[in-house]
């Protein structure tokens, strides 16, 4: 789907600041997707050590939740460890070895991700394949 002349981003960026602070301050507590983009946003903006230290604790709400993953939201859940392996991408620019630890930590709680879901399924097979490739 083709991206809205009308919402681009020149178009968003002629609104004052405090406008569109308040239109995402509420977008955010209906989209879980761009609350954790938001969040991770600003940590970015904090350090490289608060923003790793963001994406540990979103790593460890993925592996250590007792949770099971239903078939229906696999793809939802993959979804959310690509995601995370985009901030991780995106961190290893400014602190390589921070990201490296995190692609590493991924890597080794493998099991426990694989633990959150009782069905055959290899939807999380090519994130970890890019894991792998983003140590590379």
């Amino acid at each position: 789907m083709a991206k809205s002349k009308k919402y681009s981003v020149e178009a968003l960026s002629q609104l004052a600041p405090q406008i569109l602070a308040q239109l995402v301050s509420e977008a955010v507590d209906r989209d879980r997707p761009l609350k954790l983009a938001t969040e991770a946003a600003l940590a970015r903006a904090k350090s490289p050590d608060t923003w790793a230290g963001l994406l540990t604790k979103r790593l460890t709400s993925l592996t250590g939740s007792k949770a099971r993953v239903s078939w229906k939201r696999i793809k939802t859940f993959a979804a959310e460890i690509d995601a995370w392996l985009d901030q991780v991408a995106e961190l290893s620019a400014e602190a390589p070895a921070l990201a490296a630890d995190l692609l590493w930590t991924l890597l080794a709680q493998r099991e426990q991700l694989h633990s959150r879901y009782d069905f055959q399924s290899d939807v999380l097979d090519p994130v970890m394949e890019r894991a792998l490739g983003d140590l590379a």
